[in-house]
């Protein structure tokens, strides 16, 4: 089976979008409903867990990239 490689800025925006589209949905951020999920306050649905799941992975994205080019690098939610 091939294999198609993916640029890693292609995937930050990719996923960049689908955060952002989320927060405007439910009219909060990440961060506020991660822990919102955590607390019980707020029901794990998989629509949620591809949010929070796609968020993180962002975050670890960014962190990487910034450190591998040897800069400070801001999560951008």
């Amino acid at each position: 089976m091939p294999v198609a490689q993916v640029a890693l800025k292609d995937t930050i925006q990719r996923l960049s979008t689908f955060v952002r589209r989320m927060e405007q949905r439910y009219e909060c951020t990440s961060e506020l409903m991660a822990a919102a999920v955590e607390q019980h306050h707020m029901k794990e649905t998989a629509e949620i867990a591809s949010w929070l799941i796609s968020y993180r992975t962002l975050q670890h994205l960014l962190v990487d990239r910034g450190s591998e080019s040897g800069t400070a690098t801001k999560v951008i939610a």
